[in-house]
């Protein structure tokens, strides 16, 4: 976000559909077995178990198979893997850097603007996906994205008001250890 900031570039969100079944799972590592679900009895004998050739919902490894595959498709697109953190990805392009982060299946998209629009539909050809649309909300945070004043603002007002209702904090003032714009100093040891 701070280069994006910097760099005055523009953000998108993405939404892959039904990411957690989109991956396959890894027979060599180990097979995932399952009880018949519940309404398939009568299709099977007694004492059956089922082997998941594919992700499914609701299991660890549908949540690493997805993974493996967006990472096998942005390296198809031409991102490297942040060697940081396995969840960002970046590429050069004639109008500069690019990165995309992924988060569960949510992807946003940040570089030049001409880029991003580019990148998100090559983004949305390799999978099922909901365009939303310029960055105002990722991971729960709204996000305030001033270009011209080349400030981010981050704000939780779901979890701030989840706060509220469970503490009854309404109706007291909410109050910050000093006034907006007030550089903090670490206070020197004759003055503590």
């Amino acid at each position: 976000m701070v280069m994006a900031l910097m760099a005055g570039w523009s953000g998108l969100i993405i939404d892959v559909q039904g990411a957690f079944l989109k991956g396959e799972l890894d027979q060599k590592k180990g097979k995932m077995a399952m009880k018949v679900p519940q309404g398939f009895e009568k299709h099977y004998p007694d004492n059956v178990v089922l082997w998941l050739l594919t992700a499914m919902y609701g299991t660890k490894q549908a949540a690493m198979a997805f993974w493996q595959e967006l990472l096998k498709r942005m390296r198809h697109m031409g991102y490297k893997c942040n060697g940081t953190d396995p969840c960002i990805y970046f590429k050069w392009t004639t109008f500069g850097l690019i990165v995309q982060l992924s988060w569960i299946d949510s992807c946003m998209v940040w570089g030049h603007n001409k880029v991003t629009t580019k990148e998100s539909k090559e983004f949305t050809s390799q999978f099922d996906c909901d365009k939303v649309g310029k960055v105002k909300e990722y991971v729960g945070c709204k996000i305030g994205h001033n270009k011209e004043e080349r400030s981010i603002k981050f704000t939780l007002p779901v979890l701030l008001q989840s706060y509220n209702d469970e503490y009854e904090t309404t109706e007291h003032q909410h109050v910050t250890p000093a006034e907006a714009g007030t550089l903090l100093v670490k206070a020197e040891k004759k003055d503590m």
